[in-house]
């Protein structure tokens, strides 16, 4: 123990009680003229004379007790500072201020005394003050001699000393311990204080036998022989009746470790126990006290802590004391009855009684661990402190300590490391108590320090088992499993802990179990209780989710109240990656969002794949913990989230800033918020499925419906993307096939961007990429992204490669700059349905083709045919088929109105089929009877094509009417002017251009400008003036191109 004492002001013998002295300090004060003020240190009025009174202008009882700075109107910026510097250099002090009174201003000379030497434990400040009279305004005379100052000083001192001791004692009362607690510790240069409380027991019984004179004495005695014992070794006060406490001061650089608290405690239970020897040795009565000690800064961060911890510790020994005296006599007795069943069975009512009491404490919060250990301590012989340790898992807690340091509190170690310390595995297995003494305790402790080599743990094994004599350990089992272990300890004697040690502590350990079961049994029910309205929690934030990411947040919350930790993330299933990827992370997750993890890596993995909830006590220890931030010293639990089918929807991540932090009731709570959350998330995905599945029938719908009167590809292409682009919300929409390429963007689209798509395009529909497919919302970590399409600002990307009915492969997708939130069957659907649709258009386009060209070819060869029976020159009927499309087009005719023209060139002269043949292979010139026959070819012709539904109606226009002539003289109805349908206007001039320039048996051919002048000379006759204009234009453009046939 240190020698150094820091109590000087009432050290030695204190004056005797009742010295009428205690009032001479005041009684002087009140004979001077100068205002006598005494303060604290805190500025409290202690003492007041009449002077002052009238100087502070208020009552002496509305002064004493209160802070200056408490009454109106004293404040004085003068005086505090002063007050300061007297206690900053702890020497006398004077200073001049000026207060106005009835109008004069009168000057106040206020000396400032400290009341007590430099190196003193209390001090006050004695304060006189000299009001200048007016007549000797100018005269200030000194109001205070040295001696004067020195005698006030005493009396002050001898006034504080009595105010600060108790009387029977002489030890310092109640104010006292209260201030010096306080001040010591303020002091930065103290070390270690530790507080000593003692408490004589049976006192009260004692006193009432013997008489309170005879108590007091003892007091007395007791106290003297107290501080004898503890001469040099800190100060010792009296709190009141028969409670002692003492403040014991150690260096810096003492007294900061456990081992160092025990030994102190042991030091001081002999002290305290030489002090009550010297009592009895002295004549008088039989003392026995029980002491309690607590350590700052080891233990307590405060006075009031300090004290509740030693008065918590002297009171289960006090507790212990009278158990350990009841068994002792009973077990006396039993030693010379041991054939008495009845007395054996006091013990063990009077522990079950104390059980039973504990066993409505144990109802509550976790403390009450601590009271039955301090139960047991005090119902086992020899039994001076314990560890109580709880199962949790793989790992078992203390959940309790008597007699040691709350540091132990919440240390975990192994089954393997809990089994070394016991010993014999299988005695342990089946509860058997075993005791260890002298060596074997070091024994046992160095074979638990090999099985936790290397773990950082609250405190050093080895320095706290070395000072233990005995030890006495006893599992607690619960259906044939070990559920918490109840570790005894004496420290004084290797033989403690006999059979009837052991017999008690294995009785309760029983009875613990008993206790155990039943506390097993509620928080069970309320575990399952909690997971219930948990779950019934989740599932009502649940069940207003519109959308998967608003469930998924709500999800996170949920755990983060459930679960008390700020710490989680959500790891979504990405089925096209085969990954897990953070969303709505919270706490040390937040930044956690850009990573993947692919299958295999991380603990969300393991959790998913053995589908159970995963707990971690220290990631550093485990190496399927993934970290995208540093998480030393912290715990992690993982829990998966499965569909009705069992494929993986998510995974549930936690974490807390201790290891050990998760319980096994913290993973029961997170399966069930697992649980809630999977279920309502495959729900939110049917209705989401549903819904997609409406939008998606309603979209095909409108799809089929805007381009059924659209005949072109490119243009069912066009409206299919821009329909489906618009939406889908994508910012570019492509389709490519071997046949056409159609790109749709959205307006305000880059053109980086867009020449971005054209190469992606072009490279993905003619290299070997094109057959991969690509659907993702987040391009950016798709293996063998495109960067350019990256750099341009693709986010969400959607690529099919669709076969084709011939073999081939077309291609259709959808580009976002950002993350589409569209589900990806609804974006795959529509691509499919566009390519789909667009496929068909070009089908029909194709079949369309190849009818018209069998059209054609049907057209030609019957033209052919009636140019052989009708003695034709070879090609004119494709001749005037060309020259009449060619002649329409130039004045303007529409595509239907051009397909009449071509029809009709073809069929002009269909009717010749029923002229005989000896009018229509006639070589000379007809008669007028065979020329009526053969006027009526027009007729017949135009009947028979009436009868042909596919025929455009301008063709039988045409084959009625070519032979009409301008001025109205053709035939075969007289039309003139405008009133000839422009078909047969067009085909006339055509028709007869042909004739003129073709060589017949009965003429020869003539040239092409003769015949253009004929034409040009029967404008307005035979021909309609507009159409030969026309025709001799686009003669002249093909001479011009390459001459006319002639």
């Amino acid at each position: 123990m240190t020698e150094m004492n820091p109590f000087s002001f009432f050290d030695g013998e204190a004056p005797e009680a009742g010295v009428s002295g205690v009032i001479l300090p005041f009684a002087v004060g009140e004979y001077f003229s100068e205002a006598i003020e005494i303060r604290d240190v805190q500025g409290r009025y202690l003492f007041v004379n009449e002077a002052a009174v009238r100087l502070l202008r208020r009552p002496a009882e509305q002064v004493i007790g209160q802070l200056r700075e408490d009454l109106e109107g004293l404040e004085d910026p003068d005086s505090e500072l002063a007050d300061q510097q007297l206690l900053r250099d702890r020497r006398p002090y004077t200073y001049t201020r000026h207060l106005t009174v009835d109008g004069v201003s009168r000057a106040l000379t206020t000396t400032l005394l400290p009341a007590s030497p430099v190196d003193a434990g209390t001090l006050v400040i004695l304060s006189v003050t000299h009001v200048e009279r007016p007549e000797s305004a100018h005269t200030l005379a000194p109001i205070f001699n040295l001696e004067l100052e020195q005698r006030v000083a005493e009396r002050t001192r001898d006034l504080l000393r009595l105010a600060l001791t108790d009387p029977l004692t002489g030890l310092g009362n109640r104010r006292a311990f209260d201030e010096d607690l306080e001040r010591l510790l303020a002091r930065p240069e103290v070390g270690a204080l530790h507080l000593l409380v003692v408490d004589l027991d049976d006192f009260k019984a004692l006193n009432d036998l013997v008489g309170h004179q005879h108590g007091d004495q003892l007091l007395h005695s007791f106290a003297r022989a107290l501080r004898a014992a503890f001469q040099g070794e800190g100060r010792l006060y009296r709190l009141g009746g028969d409670e002692f406490v003492g403040l014991i001061y150690n260096g810096p650089d003492e007294g900061r470790s456990q081992r160092a608290l025990l030994e102190l405690q042991r030091h001081c239970r002999e002290r305290v126990e030489q002090a009550a020897q010297q009592v009895y040795l002295e004549g008088l009565s039989h003392l026995s006290a029980s002491v309690g000690i607590a350590s700052y800064p080891l233990e307590a961060r405060g006075g009031a802590e300090l004290m509740r911890l030693a008065d918590q510790r002297m009171l289960r020994q006090k507790a212990g004391r009278h158990a350990a005296s009841r068994l002792e006599r009973m077990h006396g007795e039993q030693d010379n009855r041991r054939d008495d069943p009845a007395e054996s069975g006091v013990v063990w009512r009077a522990v079950r009684s104390t059980l039973a009491l504990l066993a409505r404490d144990l109802e509550g919060e976790d403390n009450g661990w601590e009271a039955l250990l301090a139960a047991a301590v005090a119902a086992v012989p020899d039994a001076d402190g314990g560890t109580l340790y709880m199962r949790d898992g793989d790992a078992f807690v203390i959940q309790a300590q008597v007699g040691f340091t709350d540091a132990l509190l919440g240390l975990r170690e192994s089954e393997e490391e809990v089994r070394a310390w016991y010993g014999e595995t299988e005695l342990w297995r089946v509860g058997r108590a075993r005791v260890i003494r002298g060596g074997q305790v070091a024994q046992h402790a160095r074979r638990a320090a090999i099985v936790r080599e290397g773990s950082p743990e609250a405190y050093d094994a080895r320095e706290t088992l070395d000072i233990l004599r005995a030890s006495l350990c006893v599992p607690v089992l619960i259906d044939g499993e070990v559920v918490a272990q109840l570790n005894l300890d004496n420290l004084w004697s290797d033989a403690a802990f006999g059979p009837q040690a052991i017999m008690v502590a294995e009785e309760f350990a029983v009875q613990v179990a008993a206790l155990l079961a039943a506390r097993i049994r509620r928080t069970r029910e309320a575990a399952r209780t909690r997971e219930l309205e948990s779950l019934v929690t989740v599932s009502e934030a649940l069940y207003h989710a519109q959308s998967l990411e608003e469930a998924e947040l709500i999800l996170i919350g949920q755990v983060n109240a459930l679960l008390n930790t700020p710490d989680a993330v959500y790891m979504r299933y990405v089925p096209e990656l085969d990954a897990l990827h953070p969303v709505s992370p919270s706490g040390i997750y937040r930044d956690f969002t850009d990573d993947l993890l692919p299958r295999g890596s991380g603990l969300s993995w393991v959790a998913l794949e053995e589908r159970r909830t995963l707990r971690v006590d220290d990631v550093q220890q485990d190496r399927r913990v993934f970290q995208p931030v540093p998480m030393a010293g912290r715990s992690v639990i993982a829990a998966p989230l499965l569909d009705s089918q069992g494929q993986p929807i998510a995974a549930l991540i936690a974490s807390r800033p201790q290891r050990g932090a998760f319980s096994a009731l913290d993973a029961r709570l997170f399966s069930a918020i697992a649980s809630a959350g999977a279920t309502a998330i495959e729900r939110l995905r049917a209705t989401q499925a549903l819904r997609v599945r409406a939008e998606e029938f309603r979209m095909l719908a409108e799809l089929s419906s805007l381009v059924s009167g659209l005949v072109e590809p490119q243009e069912v292409a066009r409206r299919c993307l821009e329909t489906c682009r618009t939406f889908l919300e994508a910012d570019a929409a492509v389709y490519s096939d071997a046949q056409l390429r159609v790109f749709e963007f959205a307006p305000g689209v880059s053109e980086d961007l867009k020449a971005a798509v054209y190469r992606a395009v072009i490279q993905r529909t003619e290299g070997r990429a094109a057959a991969r497919r690509v659907m993702t919302s987040d391009y950016t970590v798709w293996p063998q992204a495109n960067r350019e399409l990256i750099a341009a600002g693709t986010r969400g990307l959607l690529f099919l490669p669709l076969p084709r009915a011939d073999g081939t492969l077309s291609f259709a997708g959808f580009l976002w700059t950002s993350s589409y939130a569209v589900e990806c069957s609804v974006a795959s659907a529509l691509a499919v349905r566009s390519a789909e649709l667009i496929a068909q258009a070009q089908e029909r386009q194709a079949h369309l083709h190849d009818l018209e060209a069998t059209r054609e070819g049907a057209l030609l060869a019957l033209g052919l045919a009636l140019e052989l029976r009708d003695f034709e020159t070879a090609g004119h009927t494709e001749r005037v088929v060309e020259r009449s499309v060619e002649l329409g087009r130039a004045m303007g005719m529409s595509d239907d109105e051009l397909e009449g023209v071509r029809q009709g060139a073809y069929l002009h002269d269909v009717g010749k089929l029923a002229v005989p043949d000896a009018i229509l292979l006639k070589p000379g010139p007809l008669d007028s009877d065979e020329w009526r026959v053969m006027q009526t070819h027009t007729l017949v012709g135009g009947a028979l094509m009436e009868r042909v539904s596919t025929l455009m109606p301008s063709t039988g226009q045409m084959i009625r009417w070519h032979h009409e002539r301008w001025d109205g003289s053709g035939y075969p109805d007289r039309l003139a002017g405008e009133d000839i349908p422009l078909c047969a206007r067009i085909f006339s001039v055509v028709d007869v251009y042909d004739a003129l320039t073709s060589a017949r048996p009965y003429k020869r051919a003539w040239s092409h400008q003769e015949a253009l002048n004929e034409i040009v000379a029967q404008a307005g006759r035979q021909f309609d003036p507009r159409v030969v204009e026309a025709f001799v234009a686009l003669m002249a453009g093909q001479e011009q191109g390459g001459g006319a046939e002639g």
